[in-house]
């Protein structure tokens, strides 16, 4: 399915095609068509060429969060004072940012309650599907326990949270290690496949 972009201040039908400085699809195959969508829809910035967004980089909990947010379009306060919800981040650590994203994210139902944000950590594959789902308000779709195959000793919220997102087709199979952090390539494709692109 081709569709709409805008080119030269026109708005124009088009396939996937890449001519200088724009792109469009009818099915996104890379990372970089991924990351290119994206930053058109304003989720991620805009970058160059495709060695600039680094798709083999593994995502920081703080980094997802942050696109969470912008695809619940949401914006952060620039006058939000710190509640420390979170044990390890404050006002001004690790940044000036951090505080109010994870805290807005909490208020938002996008992640739950913990001590710990961990703003520097590895994002798990299951945690990344998560915060998807939510920020998407994605209704979960039903699963049958007898057609899937699961990572061996993953909880139940995974096998939700895996079912959900194969039959969305963020992912190809849940028979896969929930627990392992995710690159960025990963997830510019789970988003694009959650928005049904």
């Amino acid at each position: 399915t081709s569709w709409y972009i805008w080119k030269n201040n026109a708005c124009s039908l088009d396939t996937i095609s890449w001519s200088g400085d724009w792109i469009s699809y009818s099915v996104i195959k890379t990372p970089f068509d991924a990351a290119t969508y994206l930053s058109w829809l304003w989720i991620i910035t805009e970058r160059n060429t495709p060695s600039e967004y680094m798709v083999q980089s593994l995502v920081l909990r703080q980094e997802l969060i942050w696109i969470a947010l912008k695809l619940k379009k949401i914006t952060l306060s620039e006058n939000y004072t710190c509640q420390n919800i979170f044990s390890d981040i404050s006002q001004s650590k690790p940044n000036e940012w951090v505080c109010r994203a994870a805290e807005t994210a909490l208020m938002n139902g996008i992640i739950t309650k913990n001590k710990f944000f961990n703003p520097r950590s590895n994002v798990t594959i299951s945690e990344a599907l998560a915060m998807v789902f939510s920020a998407l308000e994605l209704p979960e779709k039903p699963y049958d326990w007898k057609t899937n195959y699961f990572y061996p000793g993953i909880e139940e919220w995974q096998k939700s949270v895996l079912i959900s997102s194969r039959n969305y087709w963020m992912i190809d199979s849940t028979n896969i290690d929930p627990n392992l952090p995710v690159n960025r390539w990963a997830v510019f494709m789970m988003i694009t496949k959650a928005l049904g692109k």
